[in-house]
């Protein structure tokens, strides 16, 4: 039953991409042509929005169906996290700035681990992107990297509303959601976000865990193998 449900998710994904694609190149093309007045400009805008969180729900979907399988590909390859963090920190710098929301990096100047880059940048900007969203105005998060024994380590810290002690045992389940927790993931709340990166985390040998901070929100640290 588990592998029917696995195939069936893969295959429903991957067919609903071409129409989805399909459905955004004509709204791109009517909303190109300028004949539209405000209203339904706005509309054709709205349903462009639509069509790519559709389509990053379904890259999710399919993305979770390839690790039940192990068909994912994760390379094991020697790469730097610090250049990861402060790539991804500076993309959702804007973000963060526009909520007036003061993000900062602090990090050594090299962490030479073993994984996946690509993979890795996946976790961060799940990560970035949780703590973008719930943190207040006036608020900061802060990204650091450091080594351990046998581990490379980056964390995101933040000042939001933390992680209420009943929804941290299922933080990483699939689908779960919960208001007021960090529970949402960069597929605009369907609750794979969080699932995604730890296991993306884990099928580079590494792990993500999340926990308090009294007094101060949320931190999340990924753990990946030291090289």
């Amino acid at each position: 039953s588990f592998e029917k449900q696995r195939a069936f998710i893969a295959d429903a994904s991957h067919e609903l991409k071409t129409p989805l694609t399909l459905i955004r190149a004509d709204a791109e093309v009517v909303l190109y042509r300028g004949h539209l007045n405000q209203e339904d400009q706005k509309l054709v805008e709205h349903s462009l929005a639509e069509t790519d969180r559709m389509g990053a729900i379904l890259s999710d979907l399919l993305l979770v169906a390839r690790l039940d399988a192990d068909e994912a590909d994760v390379a094991t390859k020697p790469f730097d996290l610090v250049s990861v963090l402060s790539e991804e920190a500076e993309r959702f710098g804007v973000r963060a700035a526009d909520k007036e929301v003061h993000l900062e990096v602090q990090t050594p100047s090299e962490l030479l681990t073993r994984g996946d880059s690509k993979r890795t940048r996946q976790i961060i900007a799940v990560l970035l992107d949780n703590a973008v969203r719930f943190v207040p105005p006036g608020g900061s998060i802060a990204v650091s990297g450091r080594l351990q024994d046998r581990w490379v380590e980056a964390s995101v810290t933040d000042t939001g509303p933390g992680i209420s002690p009943e929804h941290l045992p299922h933080l990483f389940d699939r689908f779960y959601r919960a208001e007021a927790s960090h529970t949402r993931g960069t597929s605009g709340g369907t609750g794979l976000g969080l699932a995604i990166a730890r296991e993306l985390a884990r099928a580079q040998d590494g792990d993500l865990v999340a926990e308090n901070v009294e007094g101060r929100g949320a931190t999340f640290r990924l753990r990946l193998p030291r090289e």
